[in-house]
């Protein structure tokens, strides 16, 4: 077996060559168009209705939590988004610590019209959590994580965590759990939860939160028990499936056996229901071990520049959809020179295997091994899934275009639509882009189906979540180019898949209510609540319900020159030192 001298999971040497080599590649030309940008009319810093200092002084003493104005030495990096492409440049950034901050912030900004984002740890592709000249509410200091194992609601126990928290940190708190499963035994704990360690709960649990364990326990919505909120009227709900308990400001509390609220951020989407204080979550009992394969297949040959590997690529496409739902993980494809070796782009495989030695699904990739021939491979057991995790490490920046689709079994089962999507990787590949396919199916399919929550029909009948994408080294003018190579890339990803992720899509999508939700009914009932919940559309985010309507449903703002100038940010940004891929896209391990 060939050691390729690079560690698994993810291959960081990798990352940063094909950033490296985007820069000699030929780029296509064709000109798809960007979409139409509208939101509502809202007031933004140097407009004469913006608060003045002593109005923006008086909402600071309000609250027990922090800001950072664009005075301040550290605003740069408390502006950055992980992805530097959709950075902006907000008039206020506010820390809350309690959800009394969140309320009072909202209520300020909304009585006087100005745009508030919610960042739960700003890792939006899109810029969903961020906007130019608005205020930025930031959940940052606000990420206590709660352990029950007595709970009516999951066997196993349930956990609460404060939208600002990490799952990496979640992680560790749960690895700390150790109580009586249903034999008596003494076993760990696991909870479903974000690969990439710094993405928080917010964005990632309201657009349905896939996971490498997920086909095992579910995404992360149909593992969501309980969550808080403040909307825009500045109540605090407690949202389940059997009741809402709305209090406002001043404490006073009523319930509702009205839980479509609850409903609604299981799959509807962050950004544009409100700000989710916390999450409640299940446990689950913990496996024996995890067991760890991670298989390598060049794509390229350096010497001929032919394709090698084909049949094995074929053959890992297809197989690893019919292992069974105890294992789980990621396909992935890396461009660039495969270090120590005549090759170059790679498809590596990572594997997740939730039991024991003993488990009659243990051996199903052994059929895999075997008949593959990887250059390389790995096989490790784990005694916890935190101990799997920590193995990973994440760019904390990158410069990034990417798209997704859930791809179907058709799109693999069907060996000449197999043909085509195997020669869609090794195009793309070879032209600068990567792609990672988290695994999906078995409990993602049997969860919770519709109506149980609004996710995608796609999500849940597919068998990858495809995302695929574009890096670039930090350069502003390289942007609108690159991001067309990118777009033109995802018109032939849709085609072998059946919509796309909410939390990693295209940031031009004319099409967006139909590739988040599939069909008019689950929108149109989505949208009933958000005006029920928020009458005047306070709350907007990029392709987000209602984002294609103006205040209080009307008609929208158009994108002018005047906006632009306001939301561009990068003027005001300096490159980071560490920049790679997205953490989910495209992992990375040091």
């Amino acid at each position: 077996m060939m050691d390729i001298g690079v560690e698994p999971r993810f291959i960081n040497l990798i990352l940063i060559l094909s950033v490296l080599i985007l820069l000699i590649l030929p780029t296509t030309t064709a000109l798809i168009p960007f979409q139409n940008r509208t939101w509502p009319d809202r007031v933004y810093d140097g407009q004469a209705k913006f608060p003045t200092y002593a109005d923006i002084g008086r909402l600071i003493n309000e609250i027990d939590g922090k800001y950072v104005s664009p005075l301040d030495p550290g605003y740069i990096n408390a502006s950055r988004t992980h992805n530097l492409r959709v950075m902006r440049t907000p008039a206020l950034i506010v820390y809350p610590v309690n959800s009394k901050d969140i309320q009072t912030v909202v209520n300020f900004a909304k009585s006087r019209n100005i745009h508030l984002s919610i960042r739960s740890s700003g890792h939006s592709y899109i810029g969903r959590s961020t906007h130019g000249g608005g205020i930025v509410l930031s959940m940052e200091l606000m990420r206590s994580v709660d352990i029950s194992l007595t709970s009516s609601r999951s066997p196993a126990g349930e956990v609460r965590v404060q939208s600002g928290a990490s799952w990496i940190e979640v992680f560790k708190e749960v690895d700390k759990v150790v109580g009586p499963d249903q034999a008596g035994n003494k076993v760990g704990r696991v909870v479903v939860g974000g690969s990439a360690h710094s993405v928080a709960m917010g964005g990632y649990t309201q657009g349905g939160g896939h996971a490498p364990i997920c086909r095992k326990l579910g995404l992360a919505v149909d593992n969501l028990l309980e969550a808080t909120i403040v909307t825009a009227d500045g109540n605090l709900l407690t949202l389940s499936k059997d009741k809402t308990i709305v209090q406002d400001i001043n404490g006073t509390k009523r319930e509702s056996d009205d839980t479509s609220l609850f409903w609604a951020i299981r799959g509807g989407g962050g950004g544009t229901w409100g700000v989710v204080v916390s999450f409640t979550y299940k446990l689950h009992f913990a496996p024996e071990r995890f067991r760890d394969v991670v298989l390598f297949y060049p794509l390229y040959s350096s010497t001929s520049g032919k394709r090698v590997y084909e049949s094995s690529v074929k053959k890992v496409l297809s197989d690893v959809n019919k292992l069974s739902e105890d294992w789980g993980g990621y396909v992935v494809i890396l461009p660039g020179p495969v270090p120590q070796t005549t090759f170059y782009d790679l498809l590596l495989v990572s594997l997740i295997h939730y039991g024991n030695d003993s488990s009659p699904s243990n051996h199903e990739v052994d059929d895999i091994i075997s008949k593959t021939n990887p250059i390389s491979k790995s096989d490790t057991n784990f005694p916890t899934f935190l101990q799997y995790e920590v193995t990973a490490k994440d760019p904390e920046y990158y410069n990034t275009y990417i798209a997704n689709t859930f791809v179907q079994p058709t799109s693999i089962s069907d060996p000449s639509n197999l043909d085509k999507y195997t020669d869609f990787l090794y195009n793309q590949v070879k032209d600068g882009i990567a792609c990672t396919m988290t695994l999906i199916g078995g409990k993602v399919i049997q969860s919770n189906p519709r109506p149980a929550t609004p996710i995608h029909p796609g999500f849940r009948n597919g068998i990858f979540s495809a995302s695929c994408g574009l890096g670039w080294a930090y350069n502003p003018v390289e942007d609108a180019k690159n991001s067309r190579k990118a777009l033109n890339m995802a018109e032939i990803l849709y085609t072998f898949g059946d919509g796309s992720y909410f939390n990693e899509p295209a940031e031009d999508m004319p099409d967006w209510k139909v590739r988040f939700w599939k069909d008019s009914s689950t929108y149109n009932s989505l949208l009933a609540i958000k005006k029920k919940y928020d009458s005047d559309n306070y709350f907007w985010c990029h392709n987000c319900v209602a984002s294609d309507l103006g205040t209080k449903y009307g008609p929208p703002v158009n994108y002018d020159n005047d906006q632009l100038k306001i939301d561009d940010g990068n003027n005001f940004l300096k490159p980071a030192t560490k920049i790679g891929m997205h953490p989910t896209v495209f992992r990375a391990r040091l």
